[in-house]
């Protein structure tokens, strides 16, 4: 647990805020994009199944809110920045759309690990040969800044390429573009 003066807190946020070009908006946009996530399911009829349509729309749908914890190991004392997105209307849309795509998209080599452990144990499993490199990265702010347009552009190629049914890669896109633009 950390104390720190409202003020200074208030200072960290509006630095954060500034650093990161984000401006305030003046209307909430909540219930606009709850309409055109909505219209989007309905019309992916191969994607998702009529009857899980009702459990992928938040019945009363909030805008994310951000928290802050401060990093007291850091120097200077930064703020993590913390978005709570349960509530958002593509927030279950956006889940169950990840796991369509793992299932329709094969990429090569890939790893997907829950915590530090499973790594560990995946690392076990791994067979190094000597022109291998193994790196670590640590990655800041994580997903914030995604290239949408490059994500749009590359995931028809690998749709594509796994010869999935057209209207399903149609449906797919649609989707996905209807996510990422409420992000």
């Amino acid at each position: 647990m950390a104390i720190i003066q409202t003020d200074d807190l208030e200072q960290k946020i509006n630095t954060f805020i500034q650093e990161n070009y984000i401006t305030p908006l003046k209307k909430d946009p909540t219930e606009t994009f709850q309409k055109r996530i909505k219209q989007a399911l309905q019309t992916c009829n191969l994607l998702i199944e009529r009857d899980r349509l009702k459990y992928l729309i938040d019945i009363k749908p909030k805008a994310p809110n951000l928290n802050v914890y401060i990093k007291t190991h850091k120097e200077g004392t930064p703020i993590r920045p913390v978005i709570n997105s349960r509530h958002a209307p593509s927030y279950k849309t956006a889940k169950l759309l990840n796991k369509k795509l793992l299932s329709l998209v094969n990429l090569p080599n890939t790893f997907i690990t829950k915590n530090s452990h499973e790594v560990a144990q995946d690392l076990n499993n791994i067979q190094f040969h000597s022109n291998n490199t193994l790196i670590t990265l640590d990655i800041k702010d994580l997903f914030t800044k995604l290239p949408i347009k490059n994500i749009l552009h590359t995931t028809p190629f690998w749709l594509n390429k796994n010869n999935n049914d057209r209207t399903l890669i149609e449906q797919t896109l649609y989707l996905l573009k209807t996510v990422l633009e409420q992000n």
